[in-house]
């Protein structure tokens, strides 16, 4: 591997510096990034970001995305940065160690990342597993989740599933009983325990009854919202969809329009749901 120099340090204008192409966080939390602003107007920037030449007196970011943004958020002009001498392959391999000991990463970003240093960078599973104190089957798993469709990972992130949930669902193989596996986990809200009954009935072809979550009342706020996480996972899934609900003399009425998206033509009968007073 490339022996990396002693970085220099300087104050870089910030329009030379562009983001990297393998950093491994692809979603920024807005509140902590607003939080981190906040730190920085009040403090300052206290560790600098490190970056890399690509030539032409232009930057790479190597670590410290966040803190970029942060302060482009702040409107600075200039940065402190470690300017480090390094190829693209251990500047991947940097980014993402440095975001693993920071701010935790969400387990299919690291996947994806891991994937790619492994397709693109031709690390070895061994190489990987030294640097980053990996044990190889994590990175066999990791490397089963770079590969989900992009439904199920906006599903993990947004639902905030665990790798237990996952790993559950991985069970099935098939991408399409994985995905049908996911989506029922988050319209039920599941815990892993569950996931992993669910999937074992799915495995077997049997139906199940699913118990959510314990101690819910069964009132018409809990229904809405079971109904509208449906509708969540239906426009994740790319199929646009709108809800109204409308009082009627029995209780409220809720109707579900799908469309194709061409000419706003409706692809289904509206699909209506009543719920009596009681």
């Amino acid at each position: 591997m490339q022996t990396i120099k002693k970085p220099k340090s300087a104050l870089l204008p910030m329009y030379l510096i562009a983001p990297s192409k393998m950093q491994p966080r692809k979603y920024f939390d807005e509140k902590r990034l607003e939080n981190l602003k906040q730190s920085i107007a009040k403090y300052g920037l206290i560790h600098p970001v490190t970056v890399r030449s690509i030539g032409k007196g232009e930057f790479e970011l190597v670590a410290g995305e966040r803190r970029f943004r942060a302060c482009e958020l702040l409107g600075m002009e200039e940065i402190p940065a470690f300017i480090v001498n390094t190829e693209d392959r251990t500047s991947a391999l940097m980014s993402l160690s440095e975001n693993l000991s920071r701010e935790p990463l969400i387990f299919t970003e690291k996947a994806n990342c891991i994937n790619e240093l492994i397709d693109t960078y031709k690390y070895t599973r061994d190489e990987l597993s030294n640097e980053l104190g990996v044990g190889l089957a994590d990175i066999s798993l990791y490397r089963k989740y770079a590969q989900l469709p992009v439904l199920a990972k906006r599903l993990i992130r947004e639902y905030e599933l665990s790798e237990r949930h996952v790993a559950a669902a991985l069970k099935l193989n098939e991408p399409e009983k994985i995905l049908e596996a996911l989506q029922k986990i988050c319209l039920n809200g599941l815990d892993a325990k569950q996931s992993m009954q669910m999937v074992k009935a799915m495995k077997e072809n049997r139906k199940q009854r699913i118990r959510r979550i314990r101690n819910v009342p069964a009132d018409e706020r809990f229904f809405k919202n079971t109904i509208r996480r449906a509708l969540d996972i239906v426009r994740k899934g790319g199929i646009d969809a709108d809800l109204s609900e409308t009082e009627t003399e029995s209780g409220t009425e809720i109707k579900i329009n799908l469309f194709t998206g061409k000419n706003d033509k409706i692809l289904n009968k509206n699909t209506q749901y009543a719920e009596k007073n009681t």
